[in-house]
């Protein structure tokens, strides 16, 4: 089930230095009461980042694209394969592909896909064929019960600008999009598992980055703890 969480200027326990505040705001959401936002440091973030062990083996020289074509090997005997094809022209045809690497906790290939004005990416199933399409490259929480990814760098015009998380069933090998953050007062930088359901973000005030005229400094960077009750 998709679930979607606005986070908007006002009133709030959480203030930034900024000036800012932000409120979670329930939107049609079932698990909207199961997330909290507060304010995390730099120094939080930068413990986590040197703890946090990436689980995407790149095994890019096993996987290798042929005269455009990737070609992904499938268990399932009715799809043997799952086929990304390149189409390089100009234009709003144009789309390429790349793989990345694959998730063993998870059984899951991942690929990227490119296009004339976006990007996403794709986790497939190794066993099923099943895609689940991503706004961006995951990142994965300790014990892979959780996978969260970020929205494509801010000002691109009609895209999200927040994060998606997603629960995944151990048993059935399955993602569920299990909420998404689209809102325009921060526009994400970076993200990182803190905990197995505690995820910091590094992000930027968006009010700030129309003033400065896209110009951000270090100093404008603040950081938020998401924690999945």
């Amino acid at each position: 089930m998709r679930n979607l969480l606005c986070i908007l200027l006002g009133f709030s326990p959480f203030t930034f230095a900024f000036g800012q505040s932000v409120e979670v705001s329930k939107l049609n959401s079932s698990n909207s009461e199961n997330i909290s936002i507060s304010i995390a440091t730099r120094v939080d973030f930068k413990k986590a980042k040197n703890n946090y062990k990436d689980q995407l083996i790149e095994d890019t020289l096993q996987i290798t694209k042929i005269n455009g074509v990737i070609t992904l090997p499938i268990r399932k005997t009715e799809i043997p394969s799952i086929i990304f094809t390149d189409s390089l022209v100009d234009g709003e045809e144009l789309r390429e592909f790349d793989y990345l690497g694959h998730y063993p906790n998870l059984d899951m290939y991942l690929v990227s896909g490119s296009f004339w004005e976006h990007y996403e990416c794709y986790l497939v199933n190794k066993k099923t064929g099943e895609i689940s399409v991503i706004w961006n490259e995951p990142i994965i929480s300790p014990s892979s019960e959780y996978l969260a990814n970020l929205s494509l760098p801010y000002g691109l015009e009609g895209v999200p600008n927040g994060t998606q998380i997603w629960k995944y069933n151990q048993n059935e090998k399955k993602l569920t999009n299990w909420l998404e953050i689209d809102q325009q007062v921060w526009a994400p930088e970076d993200v990182v598992w803190e905990t197995e359901k505690t995820l910091l973000l590094k992000v930027f005030s968006v009010d700030k980055i129309w003033k400065s005229k896209g110009e951000i400094k270090n100093n404008d960077y603040y950081y938020l703890r998401l924690t999945l009750n």
